[in-house]
C-alpha cells in the first residue's frame, strides 16, 4: 500500500511537470515594429499592394518581423 502511494505521488509530479511545459502554450506577444504601425489591424486583402510605395513599406514591414521573430528565438530558443 505504501508503494503505491509513492509511485503515485511520483507519476503525478512526472506528470504535471510535462504539463507545465506545454508546447502549445502561446509564446509572448512582441510589439509590433515601427515599420508595421501603418498596417496594424488591417487585412492582407484590403491592402494595396499593386501601388509600388505601399509594396515597398509592406515588405520592409514583413522583414522586420522576421527578423525580430528571429531575434526572440534566440533569447528564448526553449521558450514555448
Amino acid at each position: 500500500m505504501r508503494i503505491r502511494l509513492i509511485l503515485i505521488a511520483l507519476l503525478s509530479m512526472l506528470a504535471l511537470s510535462v504539463l507545465a511545459h506545454s508546447p502549445s502554450a502561446p509564446r509572448r506577444a512582441q510589439p509590433a515594429p515601427e515599420s508595421c504601425v501603418p498596417f496594424e489591424g488591417k487585412d492582407i486583402k484590403t491592402i494595396d499592394l499593386k501601388d509600388p510605395q505601399v509594396k515597398i513599406e509592406y515588405d520592409k514591414c514583413e522583414a522586420d518581423r522576421k527578423l525580430q521573430k528571429e531575434a526572440a528565438d534566440k533569447a528564448n530558443p526553449h521558450d514555448y
